[in-house]
């Protein structure tokens, strides 16, 4: 008996990469004597040695009409001449569509972005978005060829699906919300395997976007570069019918019964979800705060069939309707993106959201609906917008990504929070050698802006630096530097400023060379003694009448951990300082750190002669006109941590008298 499932589309994995559409679709009609084998896509898979498709055939082969769920059939290729040695290959048929499975992929040199839809609950990865009763499906045959570069008109995004086990009735599976998460991750990890991990946009429907959800703040809070990688790179998420605060599960409840999937079902229903209030409150920082992605919601505004038993005793979705997902749980995401622009409506079933035919209004009646904007740390700079152009019910795409756009620079320069000052070019060159990654210069600033930047990461945090002009000093240089900094990168929430300074040594800080001093608040004090807000008075101490602004609470905070941790298990400094030296080798002769016997404090009585020559030749090594100090142990910090006031004026101060009496 022969069934003709035209709609039943089949994923053929393993094609060898030198294989072409036509290759494929002549070996499968002889292998298998199939008639009307249509091969509807052929693209690249992440790792780069095979090729996948997408088929459909006229005349569906027999072992393929009893082929059951989560089955695969495999056939043997024959090995080419020559090549008798090599492992055997295989094409491996499916209709699954299980883990990531690419739809398309553009030519190399016209690849910009990576796109990435889950289904959702009791889904299926490529029924789930096709069109109900027919061969088409969006994401394949109309998106890639709506996103486009603007200087190219060419494909320029790779689509992708991922699928995963999230049958109701009589499954089997015991996964939970972090499970499914943990998977849909490791499968992300192989889009860091190539030397750049582009954009990043996900579109997700209902329980698929809870995954998306989970397994971003798992990749914030990872402490694998690869990982962090990947979480910058997201630009931006289309969430359709998302239960973000839960959906109604009171039909799904008998169909489960006491399966091991019911901790699953409760977990994500409406009615006082623990796990899902967790996961709102981690995600509003997963992706950095607000201008560091974009998110648009789509909420369902046609009831939905829901699950009912007939008289056989089997399921289906053919019960009373009701709203699976309403408004305000589909669009209860991050608090500043509840605007139209960030919350569309779709006229469709919670099933059928996702859905669209060709020419179908809901998808080609196009209105801007919003621009996803993102540059996100470590991304080169020549990637511009992705630009979704959808209706206020429903979503089509269009792309523009190009180099040099001052649109990009406005949304990237909104991506640095930390800013990061220094006084002289010495100092600027050993900050910018502590860079984890160096970001290309923008080419657009805001007016009248006349800093030099210098842009990258730390860790987390995107940093911009900059130095006071060349030969200039004081504390009106700083400000000049800080006001203009301030008007290129608004989003800027903390300034460093961060330099070379003379130590004056005490019974509780025995400051040397190469220690670091962390300005922190003493005696009524901000932490910076400012000689502006001042006045000396004959033969009586430095008078202070007035303070600088106290530092920001947080940074207060984050500095009493530090202090302990470093209290407790070190510092690591040195480690640190030599791997800049390794990657930066030219730097070693001027930034090593001095020998110890270079390291010398005059008592304070010694007068200094004016001289161009360096300390050592010209002032007298007599031990009498040195304080003696014994050398550093081995269980003490080598350079040290020292915390308490720092000196700052708009002079050089070259007494130590008058420090000293200050």
């Amino acid at each position: 008996m022969i069934l003709y499932l035209r709609s039943r589309t089949f994923r053929v994995r393993g094609a060898p990469l030198d294989w072409d559409a036509d290759r494929l679709r002549s070996f499968l009609a002889e292998r298998e004597g199939s008639v009307g084998v249509i091969v509807k896509s052929l693209a690249h898979e992440i790792h780069g040695r095979s090729r996948t498709a997408t088929v459909t055939f006229q005349t569906v082969p027999l072992r393929l009409q009893a082929l059951q769920t989560g089955r695969t059939w495999s056939i043997l290729l024959p090995k080419p001449s020559g090549c008798q040695s090599t492992r055997d290959q295989y094409l491996v048929l499916d209709d699954g569509f299980l883990g990531i499975t690419t739809l398309f992929t553009p030519p190399a040199d016209d690849h910009r972005v990576d796109v990435i839809a889950l289904s959702g609950l009791g889904g299926h990865a490529f029924g789930s978005f096709k069109d109900r009763g027919g061969d088409y499906m969006w994401l394949r045959d109309s998106l890639p060829y709506d996103i486009t570069g603007e200087d190219t008109n060419k494909p320029m995004a790779r689509m992708m699906i991922y699928g995963y086990e999230s049958s109701v009735g009589q499954s089997k599976s015991m996964q939970c919300l972090e499970d499914l998460a943990t998977s849909f991750l490791n499968s992300l990890r192989a889009l860091t395997s190539t030397p750049t991990t582009r954009p990043i946009i996900l579109v997700a429907h209902s329980l698929g976007g809870l995954i998306v959800k989970q397994t971003l703040i798992s990749l914030s809070k990872s402490k694998k570069e690869d990982d962090l990688k990947l979480v910058r790179a997201v630009y931006g998420i289309v969430f359709f019918g998302v239960p973000h605060d839960g959906m109604d599960i009171s039909s799904l409840i008998p169909m489960v019964g006491d399966g091991p999937n019911r901790f699953l079902i409760e977990s994500i229903g409406a009615i006082n979800s623990q796990i899902l209030s967790a996961q709102q409150r981690e995600f509003h920082t997963a992706l950095g705060g607000e201008g560091d992605s974009e998110i648009v919601c789509f909420y369902e505004t046609v009831e939905s069939p829901t699950a009912q038993k007939d008289e056989r005793g089997d399921w289906s979705m053919t019960g009373p309707t009701a709203v699976l997902v309403t408004k305000s749980s589909a669009t209860y995401c991050r608090w500043w993106e509840s605007g139209p622009e960030h919350v569309c409506p779709v006229h469709r079933t919670h099933s059928d959201m996702v859905k669209f035919g060709p020419e179908d209004p809901e998808y080609d009646n196009r209105k801007r609906c919003r621009s996803m904007k993102r540059a996100r740390t470590g991304e080169p700079l020549n990637y511009r917008v992705i630009t979704w152009d959808g209706t206020s019910s429903g979503l089509a795409v269009a792309s523009n990504v190009v180099s040099s756009s001052r649109t990009f620079n406005e949304i990237a320069l909104r991506k640095y929070t930390i800013g990061w000052i220094c006084a002289v070019t010495t100092e600027f060159v050993a900050a910018r050698a502590f860079f984890d990654e160096k970001h290309d210069q923008l080419e657009t600033i805001a007016d009248n802006d006349n800093n030099t930047y210098a842009l990258g990461r730390i860790g987390k945090h995107n940093v911009v630096m900059a130095a006071l002009p060349k030969s200039e000093y004081g504390t009106t240089s700083a400000a000049t530097v800080a006001r203009d900094m301030l008007r290129s990168f608004p989003n800027i929430r903390f300034g460093l400023m961060v330099g070379i300074g003379g130590g004056v040594p005490s019974a509780k800080h025995d400051i040397r060379l190469g220690d670091v001093v962390v300005s922190a608040r003493s005696n009524g004090k901000g932490g910076v003694f400012q000689y502006d807000y001042g006045k000396a008075i004959q033969e009586r101490a430095f008078v202070t009448t007035g303070s600088l602004n106290q530092p920001p609470q947080l940074l207060l905070t984050a500095l009493s951990g530090l202090e302990a941790e470093y209290e407790l298990e070190g510092h690591q400094l040195s480690a640190q300082v030599d791997r800049a030296l390794e990657q930066w080798p030219r730097l070693r002769q001027k930034y090593s750190r001095p020998p110890p016997d270079s390291d010398r404090l005059y008592r304070p009585d010694v007068v200094h002669p004016e001289s161009s020559k360096e300390c050592g030749d010209v002032c007298s090594n007599d031990p009498a006109c040195l304080v003696d100090r014994k050398g550093r142990g081995e269980q003490e910090d080598d350079p040290a941590i020292h915390y308490g006031l720092v000196a700052s004026a708009y002079f050089v101060s070259q007494s130590y008298l008058g420090r000293m009496q200050d």
